[in-house]
């Protein structure tokens, strides 16, 4: 650690103290050794001198051997000596570079030791600081997090961006054609207002004339008079007036089908709006207000036949009744026979509008069909009652509910068979495509099947069972029961 480190260089400072301390102290003695070794020098240079000298005193020393190798002795010595003198002067200037490295080398590691302390305490401080960059990474973390969360929508973003910029660079290029075609179309407005001044002038011109038309009622409608005297104009006249120009004809196109009932209702409307517009003119009081074309004329007639459908089933009803009356001598026979024609006539109506509203899809049964369905199944269902009901009579000395069975029993088959034909004949009126005779057949159809499966041979029976002895009220009473029961056995077994 840093600590152990500081203590090593503390150690290592010491060390090198002491080492520069012997170094210091050897670099003495070498020096003091150097000086030995020059002084010896000096000293074998004298002796070799002198040797020299006794050579020359005695020069039978000079053939001596012991004279001669103890003056190559010195001579050696000498040479040695000054060798070495100069090797401890070299190593003693080597030992004093040592000893100023070593110097430095104390100096630097005291900076050293002294960087060390300062490094522990910048350790520490980096370390605490390593804590908070740590905490301080978290929160980056979780920060970059959020960052690449919104970097889609801030892709997005610069996308739309790209193209909003793109799109207005396009505005741009095309707002600045606009600016020239507004330019061009101010010069073309000031050349329109002065038309349009022209036009006031006019338009104030013919205001004028309007407010001095004499005939108050056609205010509005001023035209004129070269207008009207241009053979345009008199064309269009002849178009919508007569010769003498005293009918005015229009012609109006309704929109839904002209056999429709809520178009032909629409007529009313078009002669109330007629006198409207006729109200407040001079022609107002004696013109008169004609419709014609297809519409009007199915009007016409529908309401022709609801008039005469009205009053022909008030006339229908009353000559049966009477009839029935006088025909059977009985208030309640008729009665109930007419309601159940008129139960059988609305039913099959009933039918017959489900079959053609409710499924094939018409707006409604045609005008004319109610008028002839009533009067043909009145017609032949009052017969059938009549075939059944007379023969009822002719068994009226017989209880009612045995009187009414022994004539379903004898008259069934004839009534079944005329409800057969009559249906085939009216059903031969099916294919012929025309939608009134679709109708009035199916009408018929129904109220003679409905009449002769279901009402005569149930509802006239619980009627006559029901009333009993009263079907004859007020006009006819049974005979004795003697002579009933000789009679009845008589035609039960007759």
């Amino acid at each position: 650690s840093a600590d152990r480190l500081s203590k090593a260089s503390q150690e290592l400072l010491a060390s090198y103290g002491k080492l520069g301390g012997g170094l210091t102290q050897l670099s003495k003695a070498y020096a003091d050794t150097q000086a030995g070794q020059a002084a010896l020098a000096a000293g074998l240079v004298e002796v070799e001198s002198g040797l020299g000298g006794l050579g020359q005193t005695y020069p039978e020393l000079q053939k001596d051997p012991d004279y001669i190798r103890l003056q190559d002795s010195v001579s050696g010595m000498k040479t040695n000596a000054a060798e070495l003198s100069a090797g401890l002067k070299q190593l003693n200037g080597q030992l004093a570079g040592i000893s100023g490295g070593l110097e430095q080398a104390n100096a630097g590691l005291s900076r050293a030791a002294a960087g060390q302390a300062a490094l522990t305490k910048g350790l520490a401080s980096l370390s605490q600081g390593l804590a908070e960059l740590q905490d301080g990474l978290g929160q980056a973390a979780g920060g970059q997090s959020r960052i690449m969360a919104g970097l889609p929508a801030l892709s997005g973003g610069i996308d739309g961006l790209a193209a909003g910029q793109r799109k207005l660079q396009s505005g741009l290029a095309q707002l600045n054609d606009q600016l020239g075609e507004l330019a061009s179309g101010l010069d073309q407005s000031v050349s329109g207002l002065g038309q349009v001044t022209d036009g006031l002038q006019s338009a104030q011109s013919y205001l004028d004339e309007l407010a001095g038309s004499p005939d108050k009622q056609l205010t509005g409608w001023f035209i004129p008079a070269e207008a009207i005297a241009r053979s345009g104009f008199q064309a269009a006249l002849d178009v919508y007036l007569s010769e003498d120009r005293r009918i005015a004809k229009f012609d109006v196109v309704f929109e839904g089908n002209p056999y429709e009932l809520n178009t032909m209702a629409k007529i009313d409307d078009l002669k109330a709006a007629a006198d409207r517009a006729l109200q407040g003119t001079p022609a107002g009081g004696g013109a008169e207000v004609a419709v014609g074309g297809v519409t009007s004329v199915n009007e016409d007639l529908r309401s022709i036949s609801a008039a005469d459908y009205s009053r022909t089933v008030v006339l229908m009803l009353i000559g049966i009744t009477l009839i029935l009356i006088l025909l059977f001598r009985s208030v309640v026979i008729p009665i109930y026979l007419v309601l159940s024609l008129l139960l059988t006539y609305y039913t099959s109506v009933a039918i017959a509008e489900v079959i053609f509203v409710r499924v094939v899809g018409l707006s409604g049964i045609s005008w004319a069909v109610p008028f002839f369905g009533f009067v043909m199944l009145m017609a032949l269902g009052i017969d059938y009652s009549i075939f059944l009901m007379d023969r009822f009579k002719e068994y009226r000395h017989l209880k009612p509910a045995e009187a009414i069975l022994l004539a379903m029993r004898k008259m069934g088959s004839v009534i079944m068979s005329a409800a057969l034909i009559l249906g085939g004949t009216f059903a031969a009126m099916l294919p012929s495509g025309v939608m009134s005779l679709l109708q009035i057949a199916t009408i018929v159809l129904c109220g003679l099947f409905l009449y002769a499966l279901v009402v005569l041979p149930l509802f006239i029976p619980v009627m006559v069972r029901s009333f009993g002895e009263a079907n004859w009220w007020p006009f006819m009473k049974r005979e004795g029961v003697g002579g009933t029961e000789l009679r009845g056995k008589e035609s039960l077994t007759g």
